[in-house]
């Protein structure tokens, strides 16, 4: 975040590409778990600089009434990535082992990332020059001293937290949980389309819930530019009440016996959570 405030936000994005990937590909490599824990580590770390320049990048390339809805479509990368990885992944790694796949799947951003520095425009570089730009950004102390100011910023912050932290603890746990306790089902399942269980549940997920999030993420996003344009506040209560309806459909979905019901339950928590 602080490098992109000053230097290249397509190159700082072609860089975080590259780690994530590479990190993704020595993931397949790894003999103990240490060493597959480090590689994850290393993924996360490319993620999570990737996403502070593009955001900032976008909102610069967009019109404040319609930044909602660009970086709507911008977060439908998720799903759609959890569509193809979910989906091939599993099919993928029944057929050449879960260390291929890996090296399979990182490589595959190698190219985005030499795409991503050759073509995608700075804007920011046809305004003023790079040196100007560097020398107006805020220092780090000066940046927290305006957060700090700002109550709506935090409590914007620890709800997106916790939002988060269920969602990315339930993407982790999910393809186990419905394994483990549905697993004859699946079994029964996976034995009439000729395919491995692991690979059925991959395939089921990534049809079920990614596209669910990919449209849910565009209506949000545009819900929130629509009724944003008379009251900011839209830009919260949007994503507020979303959370809310979704739990009705999430919490039933680990408690249901019947696999068929659990996955459709989870196709309507993902369509209002995206």
């Amino acid at each position: 975040a602080r490098l992109a405030e000053r230097r290249s936000r397509p190159l700082i994005i072609a860089a975080c590409i590259t780690v994530w990937s590479g990190f993704t590909a020595v993931s397949g490599a790894a003999n103990s778990f240490l060493h597959l824990v480090l590689a994850r580590v290393g993924v996360g770390i490319g993620e999570a600089g990737c996403s502070p320049a593009a955001t900032a990048l976008i909102s610069d390339m967009v019109p404040k009434h319609r930044r909602a809805s660009a970086l709507a479509f911008f977060t439908m990368a998720a799903p759609l990535g959890g569509v193809v990885g979910l989906g091939l992944g599993g099919v993928i790694a029944d057929q050449i082992g879960w260390r291929a796949t890996f090296v399979v799947v990182g490589s595959l951003g190698l190219p985005l990332a030499i795409v991503t520095a050759l073509f995608l425009r700075e804007p920011r570089l046809g305004m003023s020059s790079a040196e100007s730009i560097a020398a107006g950004a805020p220092t780090f102390r000066e940046t927290l001293a305006i957060l700090r100011s700002k109550r709506t910023f935090w409590l914007v912050t620890a709800a997106a937290a916790g939002k988060v932290f269920v969602g990315y603890g339930h993407a982790a746990f999910t393809a186990s949980f419905l394994l483990r306790n549905h697993s004859e089902q699946i079994a029964q399942i996976a034995a009439q389309y000729g395919l491995k269980p692991v690979g059925l549940v991959g395939i089921a997920l990534g049809l079920t819930t990614g596209p669910a999030n990919m449209v849910s993420a565009l209506i949000g996003g545009w819900l929130a530019d629509r009724f944003g344009r008379n009251d900011p506040r839209a830009y919260v209560t949007v994503p507020a009440v979303a959370m809310l309806f979704q739990l009705p459909f999430y919490v039933p979905a680990f408690l249901v016996g019947d696999v068929r019901l659990a996955l459709a339950l989870l196709t309507l928590s993902g369509h209002i959570e995206g």
